[in-house]
């Protein structure tokens, strides 16, 4: 399997652990938001080998564990079928944490890596009905939802983009997440690349509005966080 980003060490995207952080190709949904605009759309980069990130991994780990866990990313992780043996080995070579970030769109995928015991932490993307309306995807996206409930640790993040999330959708939003141990409502960005470039011209709710949506669904949750 071949990855196309590579932080080497983050402290940021594995809560509580130092990781590494690698990024997938190509991605089945186009969120007009998203900010790996390079690595949706197929652009030329240079492939990273997955023997080379397991390698590090051994390396960084040899006299002292300085990486707890990897984090696979996107693009969309799931829409490769070589991602199941990757994180087999991973497991097998290095022994370390896995987390994968999804849209949930491939919940079989998702079903398999938790019983094999090969995932320990799934962070899935809340989506807007307008861009699961377009992909067609929206049964499989409702499978994934429980699905991830059963996984040893995991989170939920809606990010709040005007114009796809707003008082009339954020119910429906959020009813099929209600009972989860902790969701996130991120807060949209318009100041890197995304896909579409008119989204540069939006500008992020208030954080206000973020706080009224927490106060609001404080208690169909376990917890509700806001990340600026």
């Amino acid at each position: 399997m071949n990855f196309y980003g590579w932080n080497k060490l983050s402290f940021l995207d594995y809560p509580k652990k130092v990781s590494t952080l690698v990024f997938t190709k190509g991605c089945n949904l186009r969120c007009p938001w998203c900010h790996n605009p390079s690595l949706v759309k197929y652009s030329l980069m240079k492939k990273i080998s997955e023997k080379s990130i397991i390698d590090f991994i051994k390396e960084k780990n040899k006299n002292q564990r300085w990486i707890d866990a990897i984090v696979i990313c996107g693009g969309e992780p799931t829409i490769h079928k070589e991602l199941l043996s990757f994180l087999i080995k991973i497991k097998e070579h290095t022994g370390v944490l896995i987390k994968i970030d999804t849209n949930g769109t491939n919940p079989h995928l998702l079903k398999t890596a938790i019983r094999l015991g090969i995932v320990d932490y799934i962070a899935m993307d809340v989506k807007s009905d307008l861009i699961l309306r377009q992909s067609k995807l929206h049964e499989e996206y409702l499978k994934s939802i429980d699905i991830v409930k059963t996984a040893n640790d995991y989170e939920f993040r809606l990010t709040c983009v005007p114009g796809f999330v707003n008082e009339e959708n954020i119910d429906m939003i959020m009813k099929p997440f209600y009972g989860s141990k902790i969701l996130y409502l991120q807060q949209f960005h318009n100041d890197s690349k995304m896909i579409d470039k008119i989204m540069k011209e939006v500008e992020p709710f208030q954080l206000e509005q973020l706080i009224k949506w927490q106060k609001k669904f404080n208690k169909c949750f376990n917890k509700i966080v806001i990340r600026e």
